[in-house]
């Protein structure tokens, strides 16, 4: 879930405080990168991108587009298109089951793979940022002004969970129904445990904005976002510390893991780094191409794809090797 989108959502840039804890974990040098560029047969951006197996995947993104390919990204289809709207955020829970959210508090739903979107009633007219499916049942959404939503009946209903911030809120990951988190401006981290949902503010030291978030497992979560931050929780997200990217100016827009010890973050210029142990190291890849990547999507630790402007999809089913 995950998601700042440069060209239509305003984020302020913070510096982090000098005596933030870092990890020492080095930084290897670039590697050659084995990206390549799909045909998606639009410019528009594509802020996200979600893969449910090797063949098939969904993006979307601006003029309310959402397209679909059913073999690996060699060719798509236009599924939906709306150009009052823009989509910032995409999930799927199977093959037919998916939700997207984006501007003017815009919430669709497919139950038949993407081939008809009905819209919800979201109670809220604010810009959506991002979706994460839980359960067949649950689900959660955050946007602007601090806005949680969260749905226990697929949809049908959805109710604002209470929480005393304004922070613009980016991306939501859940693990399971027990355990979630969420990051946005100013560095926010809120994380709930347990079936009765409360959100707690969790403080970092870090003052970056956060655009992305990803539970690996119980123990270990990621964040990024400007200024090249990437932090990370050894403890379900109860404290954290940072790694190294070694890159500076750049936004990290998204993350991705394949499994426990394998990931990738992208942002912008095309940066793209790469991780085999959990992100004790950081290897930087060629991704081929200098547009902003919005949104990543790993299959396995060697098929992953990648969507950003211009309506770039990139692809690798050799972990970008």
């Amino acid at each position: 879930m995950k998601s700042l989108k440069t060209f239509v959502l305003v984020f302020s840039i913070f510096i982090s405080a000098c005596n933030n804890k870092t990890e020492n974990n080095p930084v290897e040098p670039n590697l050659p990168g084995n990206w390549e560029a799909m045909n998606t047969g639009t410019s528009s951006a594509l802020y996200d991108v979600k893969f449910i197996n090797n063949s098939t995947g969904w993006a979307a993104g601006e003029s309310g587009l959402i397209i679909r390919t059913t073999d690996g990204g060699l060719s798509w289809v236009n599924q939906y298109f709306n150009n009052d709207i823009y989509i910032l955020g995409l999930d799927f829970l199977d093959s037919n089951v998916g939700f997207a959210v984006g501007s003017n508090g815009t919430i669709l739903k497919t139950t038949n793979s993407g081939w008809h979107w009905s819209y919800l009633n979201s109670n809220t007219t604010k810009q959506l940022t991002d979706v994460n499916i839980v359960s067949s049942d649950i689900a959660f959404v955050v946007g602007d002004g601090g806005t949680i939503l969260r749905t226990e009946n697929a949809g049908f209903n959805w109710f604002m969970d209470s929480v005393n911030i304004s922070n613009t809120l980016y991306a939501v990951s859940f693990l399971d129904t027990d355990n979630g988190i969420i990051v946005g401006d100013n560095g926010i981290v809120l994380k709930t445990t347990g079936r009765n949902i409360r959100w707690n503010v969790i403080e970092t030291d870090y003052y970056n904005s956060l655009q992305s978030v990803k539970y690996n497992n119980i123990y270990d979560v990621y964040a990024a976002g400007t200024d090249g931050i990437i932090i990370k929780s050894n403890n379900g997200g109860l404290t954290w510390f940072k790694l190294q990217s070694n890159v500076e100016n750049i936004t990290f827009m998204d993350i991705s893991f394949a499994d426990i010890n394998t990931g990738y973050f992208v942002g912008g210029n095309g940066t793209m780094l790469k991780t085999v142990n959990s992100g004790f190291t950081l290897a930087s890849q060629n991704s081929n191409t200098n547009t902003t990547l919005y949104s990543i999507s790993s299959i396995s630790p060697d098929t992953v794809y990648a969507s950003g402007a211009f309506g770039t999809i990139i692809r690798t089913l050799t972990g970008g090797y």
